[in-house]
């Protein structure tokens, strides 16, 4: 099995897959303008990795959007990711950004 986690805006898709271990299999990003199917390009970036796309659980923030529904529809697991959350477990890869106090 499995996890691949989708970021969704108004112009793409950009993935990450990763294995029951953590290690990342890969990433894409799927532009909406250079795909008339952005569901066809997902399965066609797992099968690359070899895997069977039903075979995976995608964690979305809004799985409500046409993109979720229709990964749902075709019989994929589809799965609500609060993005809050999610954040407090990202790695820092720099010291946090202090934000300076309003002066009135």
């Amino acid at each position: 099995m499995l996890f691949a986690g989708c970021d969704w805006s108004d112009r793409w898709l950009d993935v990450a897959v990763l294995d029951r271990s953590g290690a990342v299999l890969g990433e894409t990003r799927i532009v909406y303008a250079d795909s008339p199917d952005p569901v066809a390009c997902y399965r066609e970036f797992l099968a690359l990795l070899g895997r069977r796309w039903r075979a995976t659980v995608t964690g979305i923030e809004d799985v409500h959007i046409l993109f979720a529904r229709s990964l749902a529809a075709s019989g994929m697991e589809v799965v609500h990711v609060d993005s809050t959350r999610a954040s407090r477990h990202r790695p820092r890869s720099e010291p946090p950004r202090r934000i300076a106090p309003m002066r009135s």
